[in-house]
């Protein structure tokens, strides 16, 4: 898939975050200019992602997070955070944050623009402005 972005084309390379897919994974790993992790709140870091980011730091790529699934019951953004910084080294800094979590999950906050966008049905509506 591409996208295109001011002058520039950014291609997205889906690679699957499992252990029968890691040789593919690490050669795709090789060729791109920065990542992309989806890490499952619930699951948390699983050894083929573990794996991958140690890869990656030897590799010194840039790597962007996505904590996925916070609309499931009985999870926590900040704990998720917590535990990638803590397994993997990486200096993370949330650029986004959620206002609650688990079945409440409704809006995330974009701490770069100030802006909220609330989330119903699978869907990120519209931004507004926070003070």
């Amino acid at each position: 898939m591409n996208y295109k972005w001011k002058n520039f084309e950014v291609n997205f390379i889906d690679s699957p975050g499992y252990m029968d897919f890691m040789a593919q994974t690490l050669s795709t790993i090789k060729v791109v200019d920065g990542i992309l992790l989806v890490i499952d709140v619930k699951s948390g870091l699983q050894a083929a992602t573990e794996r991958i980011i140690e890869y990656i730091k030897q590799n010194q790529k840039p790597v962007f997070c996505i904590i996925n699934k916070l609309d499931q019951e009985n999870v926590s953004y900040a704990s998720s955070v917590d535990e990638i910084k803590n397994n993997t080294g990486l200096n993370i800094v949330p650029i986004t944050i959620p206002l609650s979590e688990g079945e409440k999950f409704s809006s995330v906050i974009d701490l770069l623009q100030n802006e909220q966008f609330n989330y119903k049905d699978g869907i990120f509506y519209g931004a507004k402005k926070r003070r």
